[in-house]
């Protein structure tokens, strides 16, 4: 009728600490994981978020140039206000070029 010896304690109780610790080092791994994930991840969105950067910059710079110019010349209209061909430009050229 006695209950558990010192040492059934002592011994179950490194056992419980054993387990989680266990435990513990796996979900440091899994966590060590997800975080180089995460930063390769950091840095290909960094890297994307520069090219889009750049390619709006060079957007904007485009059509500026497109406006300044189209002010400097007089566009013509159809009824649907569809730009039309201008002397020596294409149509096309005309109806999807940047400016107002």
């Amino acid at each position: 009728g006695e209950g558990p010896s010192m040492l059934e304690i002592v011994v179950a109780q490194r056992e419980r600490f054993r387990n989680k610790t266990e435990r513990l080092e796996e979900d440091l791994e899994q966590s060590k994981t997800d975080l180089g994930a995460a930063r390769g991840e950091a840095e290909k969105l960094k890297a994307d978020n520069v090219a889009l950067y750049e390619k709006i910059r060079f957007l904007q710079g485009y059509c500026s140039k497109q406006v300044a110019q189209a002010a400097q010349s007089k566009i013509t209209v159809d009824q649907d206000g569809v730009p039309l061909a201008a002397p020596g430009q294409a149509g096309k050229a005309a109806r999807y070029s940047c400016g107002p």
